[in-house]
């Protein structure tokens, strides 16, 4: 299956997964093709022939992105429930109390998954920025442009 028909058939199943795709910037079909599928939302790109370093922090980091966002979706997603469950009973019961402690510990996970302490709004900026980074830098190793 083609690059392109593939992320998509991926990002519709789930947005999480990220995308990775191989090109030989020696074959210029192949570049183009390889732009195109950066530019809808492949998560970094593994340049052929492979070289086992750039392989394995480049499935690392693809891993971590994953990860990360998997964790800041739960935490969003808990904020919205317990909104929720905030509006339909007034506080001062045992939900209200779980619902706290839930978001705690999900807080706690995005914190030392990070590994810094950062305000927990600013996390899916910094998951985009490292996205954004992730892939312009794919398309310098594409096109053999330095930084």
């Amino acid at each position: 299956m083609e690059n392109f028909s593939l992320l998509k058939r991926t990002q519709a199943r789930d947005t999480f997964v990220p995308f990775l795709i191989t090109a030989n910037a020696a074959n210029t079909q192949e570049k183009e093709s390889a732009r195109r599928v950066l530019g809808q939302g492949a998560f970094d790109l593994i340049s052929l022939p492979p070289e086992f370093e750039q392989t394995v922090s480049t499935i690392l980091l693809a891993l971590w992105q994953s990860r990360f966002m998997t964790l800041i979706l739960c935490k969003e997603r808990a904020v919205e429930k317990y909104r929720e469950h905030m509006a339909a009973y007034p506080s001062g019961n045992q939900m209200d109390a779980t619902f706290k402690q839930t978001l705690s510990a999900i807080q706690a996970s995005i914190l030392s998954y990070q590994q810094t302490v950062l305000r927990v709004e600013g996390f899916a900026d910094l998951a985009a920025k490292v996205e954004t980074q992730t892939r312009k830098r794919a398309l310098e190793r594409l096109y053999g442009l330095r930084p």
